[in-house]
């Protein structure tokens, strides 16, 4: 009899056809035999959709979204409909090294309060060999201190959760309607703040090819900058909001006037609609843990007004 825990993958896929077909077929070659794939396409119109349409894999549970509503929302679909005790989350241009389910199973299954554990990102295209796919090594998770750990900066590029925790915090926020990186820092802070662990593990390798994408820049800095705002008011602490904010507000003022780009001072005021709901939002962060969760506020200032973003050519 197999005990083995279900564990479901979910892929999110939007306009990386190639990429998606890779990914599929790595997915497929995974020892563990009780997974279920999952494949969420937010209305792809490079041909992912009429690909799809016509898989006709018993392997693959395919869900076309007929319109595209933000990452929040795909992954969010997925998670709810997975049926595997944990779930594996990958984007269309990312694939996993054989042992990484096992292991997620097995960490998972021995720390019980672990919510999430984030996965060591390598790009093939720069760095690949069939020795590090291919590696079964047990990890010594002890160096880790699962046990104390409050990782925040993980991606559900390659992150894997305990669906009991997504359940519990109500998975990902929908008012994310676009991707930034903050959705997913969101739900970590939200997992954090119900009180469940959670770690980045660099061992279990998910190769990422961070595949060309077309971004819009100036949209993609207002959305940070909004989501950040979101994160101080839902999950820091009161007494650590006022300094936060300050802070916050003056690095907005400040990369708006080097980068001649006032989308961060947009961003930021564009935030306040949300407030009256945010302010309330319970749990916040505790203060006992907080001092591990502070993310460089500089890090929401990445992408100036000429950025060219994954590959886009000016």
């Amino acid at each position: 009899m197999n005990n083995t825990p279900k564990v479901s993958i979910l892929i999110s896929s939007f306009n990386r056809k190639e990429d998606l077909i890779e990914t599929i077929t790595f997915t497929k070659k995974l020892k563990n035999k009780d997974i279920e794939i999952i494949v969420v396409d937010s209305c792809s119109t490079d041909g992912t959709k009429e690909y799809l349409s016509n898989l006709n894999d018993k392997d693959i549970d395919v869900h076309l979204l007929n319109e595209d509503r933000g990452s929040a929302y795909m992954h969010t679909y997925g998670m709810k409909i997975a049926l595997g005790e944990y779930i594996i989350c990958i984007d269309d241009d990312c694939y996993l090294a054989e042992n990484v389910i096992s292991e997620t199973i097995r960490i998972f299954e021995k720390y019980k309060n672990l919510g999430t554990i984030g996965y060591g990102l390598i790009n093939p295209n720069n760095k690949f060999n069939k020795s590090i796919n291919n590696v079964e090594n047990i990890i010594d998770d002890k160096k880790y201190n699962i046990n104390n750990s409050f990782e925040i900066k993980n991606y559900a590029s390659a992150q894997a959760y305990r669906k009991s925790t997504l359940q519990k915090v109500g998975y990902m926020d929908l008012n994310w309607h676009w991707g930034t990186n903050t959705e997913d820092l969101d739900l970590n802070y939200s997992i954090i703040a119900n009180d469940f662990n959670s770690v980045k593990i660099d061992e279990l390798i998910a190769f990422h090819k961070v595949s060309i994408k077309n971004r819009n820049a100036d949209k993609f800095s207002k959305n940070r900058v909004n989501g950040m705002f979101w994160i101080i008011l839902k999950h820091y602490p009161f007494d650590k909001m006022i300094y936060f904010y300050f802070k916050f507000l003056s690095q907005c003022i400040y990369y708006s006037v080097v980068n001649l780009n006032l989308n961060y001072l947009i961003g930021f005021f564009n935030s306040l609609k949300l407030s009256p709901k945010y302010i309330k939002h319970k749990p916040k962060i505790n203060n006992s843990v907080f001092h591990k969760v502070i993310i460089p506020l500089g890090w929401f200032f990445s992408i100036p007004k000429k950025t060219t973003w994954f590959g886009d050519h000016k």
